[in-house]
């Protein structure tokens, strides 16, 4: 999220939003560590919204800035970080917000409670090729769902036995994929087409008589 206006940029900033609370628990993140030891904190905002956009104001800083905003944890988790971006936005800056891409406006977090049913892995990979939520993208617009359409959908949960071997094996999937220094780019896109066999396999699973 930004605003195209960089030839006039005189400075660079890190705005760093309160708390660390995530919506992912990734066995390689720090934060997750954190987490499992019970140091979560929500955190909190000493100003209004309008008071920190105001202490942005270009003359107050010396001109247009390179605004980095950036969480301990999830950054749009906080209420306040989206106005305050669009605030940002409005007075001429350019705006490069950090966050891990799963939460809208409209759906505002998935999170676990029942981490001992689903891990929140497994969750992350079902639902990006569940069905039910395909059916909404048409692969070119953003897809914004309503709060009915994600109560709606069924999952399949194995135990988290299985779900760990699951998400290991797409995780080193993913890693080759993704990853230039582990593989040529025609092995790459040579996985490629072997994870998405292997993750549609993995999946997929026969339903249950109702």
């Amino acid at each position: 999220m930004d605003n195209r206006n960089s030839g006039t940029i005189k400075r660079a900033i890190t705005v760093y939003v309160p708390g660390n609370v995530c919506n992912f628990r990734c066995s390689y993140c720090y934060v997750s560590e954190c987490l499992r030891d019970g140091h979560e904190q929500a955190g909190h905002f000493n100003y209004s919204v309008e008071h920190m956009v105001e202490a942005f104001r270009p003359e107050r800083i010396g001109g247009n800035a390179h605004i980095t905003v950036i969480g301990a944890g999830e950054t749009l988790i906080p209420p306040e970080v989206v106005p305050f971006v669009k605030g940002l936005l409005h007075l001429g800056h350019v705006v490069e917000l950090v966050t891990n891409n799963t939460l809208n406006q409209r759906i505002g977090a998935f999170t676990v409670n029942r981490t001992h049913l689903i891990s929140t892995k497994y969750l992350y990979y079902v639902l990006n090729r569940n069905r039910q939520l395909l059916r909404y993208d048409n692969g070119a617009d953003q897809t914004n769902l309503r709060k009915n359409d994600i109560l709606n959908i069924s999952i399949a949960i194995p135990t988290i036995e299985e779900q760990q071997k699951i998400t290991d094996i797409l995780d080193r999937f993913d890693s080759i994929c993704n990853d230039l220094s582990i593989g040529l780019p025609a092995e790459i896109e040579a996985r490629k087409k072997q994870y998405e066999y292997y993750r549609d396999k993995l999946l997929t699973f026969k339903e249950l008589q109702k």
